[in-house]
């Protein structure tokens, strides 16, 4: 019998028939040389963690961020910078797709150590693949029309992937892709989300989209008549798209900015207003059954504005980190309560595929990465 996967792969797509894993090759010229070896910060405790922060030789301002496991990580951002390590954040290899300079790599995804895909923000939207560590890139998606802004990209643990940008008249652009991101299929008509007047997605951390099988969770905000910020999920029984009111403040610069999975059915929301990062209110939400109904815990929050949260499920299915530019914070108990840890500036995190370990991307250059001591 086809899994749920293929059924819905086949449901939005229309013809995917089958999957093929990305070339070891790719096609677009050499890179630039690697930066020396970088000094990282002292490592500090995180309940039983320690996390620490490396200069990565760069200074771009980097979105992006995927953890393949304690060693390999890849980090994205401004100028068209792809940066990437192997010894657990010593060393960072410039592998940068040449030519992008332009562009903003607000999404990135690491398959393996040697294999990821980069998706650019702002237009032209370009998606470049390498399957030799960044040696060479090519392009297997382009859009230039001066509207597109892509938001998020993420894939499970196999082919299938799933991107989402702002709308395009009253349809969320979301591309579906089932062969590692290879190609990409647009959603149209039935099969696409609706947006409100003025709904909008962020593209702070590459997390404003989240999936679980073949769940897909997407967080909005934006000047819209509610004034709340929506989660639209997708119902993998029907195929249809649910839409759901969070206690989430939404403006023109309010929202959810991101979105994680804790456990088999818990949600964790967090956003706010970046332009007001000091407002610690209306900026968390959680779920307890898939989305379906969202709560403002009674705890305390994150200390303002944050722009990313991941499970750490290493230290326990409740556990979730939350970054912002004000730090740090922690919760022990699915999203309820925050604690802060540390005032280091942070733009993104990513959590390891085995749960051990959560990667830090940030502001100057800057990556960090919180393991299990």
């Amino acid at each position: 019998m086809p899994s749920k996967r293929r059924i819905l792969l086949v449901a939005l797509c229309s013809l995917l028939a089958g999957c093929a894993a990305p070339a070891d090759e790719s096609a677009t010229s050499g890179v630039e040389p690697s930066p020396p070896p970088s000094e990282s910060a002292p490592a500090r405790r995180l309940l039983a963690a320690t996390w620490e922060g490396f200069e990565t030789g760069s200074n771009a301002s980097l979105r992006g961020v995927c953890g393949i496991d304690e060693r390999v990580a890849w980090v994205s951002g401004t100028g068209g910078t792809v940066l990437r390590t192997t010894d657990g954040g010593k060393r960072w290899e410039n592998v940068s797709v040449p030519g992008a300079e332009s562009l903003d790599f607000r999404c990135i995804h690491a398959f393996y150590e040697d294999v990821a895909i980069v998706l650019s923000a702002g237009s032209p939207a370009r998606a470049y693949m390498t399957g030799n560590g960044g040696k060479t890139w090519r392009l297997t998606f382009e859009d230039k029309r001066p509207e597109v802004f892509f938001n998020a990209m993420r894939f499970d643990l196999q082919e299938f992937g799933v991107a989402f940008g702002d709308p395009l008249g009253e349809e969320l652009q979301v591309m579906v892709s089932g062969d590692w991101g290879e190609t990409w299929h647009r959603l149209q008509g039935a099969l696409a989300p609706k947006a409100l007047p003025n709904e909008v997605g962020f593209a702070a951390s590459n997390s404003a989209l989240a999936l679980d099988g073949v769940y897909i969770y997407i967080g909005l905000g934006g000047e819209t008549s509610l004034g709340r910020a929506r989660v639209i999920s997708l119902v993998p029984e029907t195929g249809e798209w649910r839409y759901v009111q969070t206690p989430i403040a939404s403006s023109a610069s309010a929202g959810i900015f991101s979105l994680a999975l804790l456990g088999e059915s818990c949600i964790v929301a967090v956003g706010g207003d970046y332009l007001r990062p000091d407002r610690a209110e209306a900026h968390r939400a959680v779920s307890s059954d898939r989305g379906l109904t969202w709560v403002q815990p009674d705890g305390p929050g994150p200390r303002g504005y944050s722009s990313s949260v991941a499970a750490f499920p290493a230290l326990g299915l409740t556990v979730a980190l939350a970054v912002g530019p004000y730090g740090l914070d922690v919760s022990t108990d699915a999203g309820n309560s925050w604690t802060a840890v540390d005032d280091t500036p942070w733009h993104a995190l990513d959590t390891t595929p085995n749960g051990e370990a959560v990667w830090m991307s940030g502001p100057d250059g800057r990556a960090g990465v919180a393991r299990i001591r």
